[in-house]
């Protein structure tokens, strides 16, 4: 691209010849849209029809937009402010799920819908396919962004973090079944919507589920488990699983070979977080301009969350505009995603469920789909 081209208050006739004078290549559907972006940060322009008007050039270009920059930096600051609270004393271990309701990146419907997903798709009156996609898509980008915060801490040597993997153990009241020689059994329901429910039963009464960090050895077990359901699958990779939509049979085969064997329920990724134990302990009077006031943590988590519902509507609506640019291709590999992405009332249904999952102000699930149960 090639500015000094460009003539202060000149009319160039159309797209085509603006390029040609930036030295600039002509692209077309969501490219176009952001090429056209980009050059506003150095020249302002009106448009009248598919002429382009040159109002105004700057002599140094405007910063990129920062608003990524801004979105991650509140999530980083939260999660410090979490870990250096005197209750966890600058250590966190925490789960996806959890650490995004906390930080109210979610609402309390998110985890509550995430696995009654043909509920919510009858109750909002929209396809089970967009459900599924909206959840793989936002809990994709959540993880990033958590993820990203994250790093942004560990580069300034705030905290050390990783993944964990966490258990949920049914445990008997026995205090001989340290060794799980006491066999719990697992007995499921599913109900119309394909939700299961899930009863323990032993010959010492279940006592609880114990929600804690794998030994090494459990998550030895885990792996071996996992890999033995993946040849059975004839895969050789989980992602082939989910490519091949087998995930729920995949998971539900691993968690019922771990009960039989060691009584685990289920597991999942958690997050381990350490903060420079030096820095907070030795310097604890410097530290408590890491922590926020109640109001300002308030106002935070609310610009969070605003910011995470503007995030998804943008996503929504590029693959929407990009199912449009794509529709008659016939070449496109999923034809059948981009004729339901290209519907107009994707973009809509869409930000329906940001707003039932993600809007802190959403009125709750829990009421109406308990009423979905009841029989007429």
């Amino acid at each position: 691209m090639n500015i000094s081209n460009l003539q202060l208050n000149h009319t160039y006739k159309n797209y085509k010849q603006l390029c040609e004078v930036l030295e600039m290549p002509m692209k077309g559907g969501n490219a176009k849209k952001a090429q056209l972006k980009e050059l506003e940060r150095y020249f302002k322009y009106n448009k009248e029809g598919n002429k382009f008007i040159i109002t105004h050039i700057y002599k140094v270009p405007l910063p990129k937009n920062n608003n990524k920059t801004q979105y991650i930096s509140e999530i980083a600051k939260l999660i410090l402010d979490k870990a250096v609270h005197q209750n966890n004393r600058g250590k966190l271990f925490i789960s996806k799920s959890k650490l995004m309701s906390e930080l109210r990146m979610v609402n309390e419907n998110y985890a509550y819908a995430k696995y009654k997903q043909l509920r919510l798709a009858k109750h909002m009156n929209i396809t089970i396919e967009e459900v599924e996609e909206f959840y793989l898509t936002s809990d994709d980008l959540l993880k990033r962004n958590i993820e990203a915060a994250l790093n942004s801490l560990r580069s300034q040597s705030l905290i050390f973090w990783s993944h964990a993997m966490t258990l949920c153990v049914i445990e008997t009241e026995a205090e001989t079944n340290m060794n799980f020689d006491i066999k719990v059994n697992k007995y499921e329901h599913v109900n119309e919507f394909q939700e299961e429910s899930t009863v323990f039963e032993a010959s010492q009464p279940v006592s609880y589920r114990t929600y804690r960090k794998a030994t090494d050895e459990e998550i030895e077990l885990v792996l071996q488990v996992e890999r033995d359901v993946l040849l059975k699958y004839k895969c050789d990779t989980v992602n082939d699983i989910y490519k091949r939509k087998l995930n729920k049979k995949f998971y539900k085969d691993v968690n019922d070979i771990l009960m039989e064997h060691s009584n685990i329920h289920r597991y999942y990724n958690s997050y381990e977080i350490i903060c420079n134990e030096k820095y907070i302990y030795s310097k604890w009077e410097e530290l408590q301009d890491l922590q926020l006031g109640i109001e300002e943590r308030e106002t935070s988590m609310n610009n969070l969350n605003k910011g995470v519902m503007d995030r998804i509507n943008t996503n929504v609506e590029n693959r929407h505009n990009k199912a449009i640019d794509m529709i008659n291709n016939d070449d496109v590999d999923n034809k059948q995603r981009v004729e339901r992405r290209s519907n107009k009332k994707y973009k809509t249904n869409g930000f329906q469920l940001t707003d039932t999952l993600i809007n802190k102000d959403a009125l709750s699930l829990e009421e109406p789909f308990e009423k979905m149960l009841i029989k007429k």
